[in-house]
């Protein structure tokens, strides 16, 4: 079942369909506002493939758990002295090559200098404990969200819960992508890595490795305590997309009716999902009262064990807001239990 629907292009959005899935709704209001998020992003067509290929086009992005290890690891604090070594640096080297071109220093004073200046770069990336290999997946993975973010924020959204979840990670109302949008400058720096004798004389002049690490450290900082929020919001909205993605692909599917009076469990025509609909032999159920069970008889391969995934099955669609395989379907909302 989990195959079927899932369309999801990010880890932390696979993650929130196995934990919908694991651990669906048992609550009237919180199905019917699934169904209505499920039922406006089914209509968004374009929305939906442009997400998923933003999402994809990232192939080595980091879960939920190791997004949060890489960005809670540094040490760096906000207001740090380490800030003025890479500006002291440049000056420094800017006297001495002044220097040099007046004929005041010999050149290998400089270059003495220049070779010290290497090695402490390597020096402060120690004591940072941290590189930019490591940094690299974390911030790759969250100029992807930027994009996702972008995507979100420029489409016009109507349904009220989906607003609401979005609206939380805003701050000051600031977007999002507004708040990521410094990370992709850094991704960009970070490319320049690749090119040894550049890093080399970037690093001896201005500390180039050490000050680019540490703006990543920085902005880990500053945004550690939003990054929860983001997770929330972008793996809400993926896997939404999985279960609006299932219902635009099975428009004979039914949304279930929620009721909350009495217990029922009801339905017509109801048809297994991994079955072909033109082979799938559909069958009703009807549960009017709490305590009332169905024993089910028959003669082996008759059918009795598809019928009954089949109801489970049905009612755990209903159950994390999208549409079931069947003509009607009404339920009130429990934990589903299985026993084999």
């Amino acid at each position: 079942l989990f195959q079927l629907i899932n369309r999801t292009c990010t880890k932390i959005g696979t993650e929130k369909l196995v934990q919908w899935l694991n651990h669906h709704l048992t609550n009237k209001k919180e199905i019917e506002r699934r169904q209505e998020s499920v039922k406006e992003l089914a209509t968004k067509l374009d929305f939906r493939q442009e997400f998923q290929r933003i999402g994809i086009s990232n192939n080595k992005q980091l879960s939920n758990q190791e997004l949060n290890t890489w960005i809670t690891k540094g040490i760096v604090k906000k207001k740090s002295a380490l800030t003025y070594l890479s500006p002291l640096v440049a000056i420094l080297n800017i006297t001495a090559i002044s220097l040099v071109i007046a004929n005041i220093l010999p050149p290998s004073i400089w270059i003495i200098l220049f070779v010290g200046f290497l090695v402490l770069n390597t020096i402060l990336l120690k004591h940072l404990k941290t590189n930019i290999q490591e940094s690299s997946k974390g911030l790759l993975t969250l100029a992807t969200y930027a994009e996702l973010f972008k995507l979100i924020e420029n489409e016009q959204i109507t349904d009220e819960s989906l607003n609401k979840i979005l609206e939380k990670s805003f701050v000051n109302k600031k977007s999002p992508s507004a708040q990521l949008k410094k990370l992709m400058k850094l991704t960009e720096n970070i490319e320049q890595k690749n090119n040894i004798l550049i890093a080399l004389f970037l690093n001896g002049l201005f500390l180039w490795e050490f000050r680019l690490t540490l703006n990543i450290e920085l902005w880990k900082s500053n945004h550690k305590e939003m990054l929860f929020q983001w997770n929330e919001t972008l793996s809400h909205f993926d896997a939404i997309n999985s279960l609006a993605n299932f219902a635009y692909n099975n428009p004979s599917y039914t949304y279930p009716t929620i009721e909350e009076s009495q217990f029922i469990l009801r339905g017509d025509s109801i048809g297994h999902p991994l079955m072909l609909n033109k082979n799938c032999v559909t069958n009703p159920i009807s549960m009017e009262k709490r305590g009332h069970f169905n024993i089910i008889t028959g003669a082996n391969m008759a059918g009795k064990s598809t019928y009954l995934r089949a109801i489970g099955v049905n009612y755990l669609l209903a159950s994390i807001g999208t549409v079931v395989f069947a003509h009607q379907f009404t339920l009130t909302p429990n934990q589903l239990i299985t026993s084999l």
